[in-house]
């Protein structure tokens, strides 16, 4: 198996943004990959730079979140039937968000450990940890 360890040797794809750049050198400096991995750890990373992307295009000026149908449907009992029009790039970002989760999850990456633990102690997932919280 090749693994790289304490990213020497690999930098970043070309042209990431800060986030994204950030994910991979917390990543490769603190994990090592094989090939395979290397290759979600970059998909992950442009995952992140298009989420990045696609919420600055939501942020312009001339983007609405969400607007009124102009399409009005007259109910017979005199009321109207308006309909709302979700802005497309919502939707794309949720699903670039949802490839993001599962290529991290691949990864084993996204857990969290509580304060005040050591990091080298069993990992729990949030979830995990939300759930103990909560049965307590």
């Amino acid at each position: 198996m090749t693994t790289i360890s304490d990213g020497c040797g690999k930098n970043p794809p070309s042209r990431l943004g800060s986030r994204a750049r950030d994910l991979w050198n917390g990543v490769v400096n603190g994990a090592d990959l094989d090939s395979a991995g290397l290759t979600i750890l970059e998909e992950c990373v442009r995952t992140v730079d298009i989420i990045d992307k696609l919420t600055g295009a939501l942020s312009a000026r001339n983007q609405e979140w969400l607007r009124l149908s102009e399409e009005v449907e007259f109910l017979a009992d005199g009321a109207a039937e308006i309909h709302l029009v979700v802005n497309p790039l919502l939707r794309e970002i949720r699903q670039q968000r949802l490839a993001l989760r599962q290529l991290l999850g691949q990864l084993k990456l996204g857990t969290a450990t509580p304060k005040g633990k050591d990091p080298k102690s069993e990992h729990k997932g949030l979830f995990d940890l939300l759930e103990q919280e909560f049965n307590s």
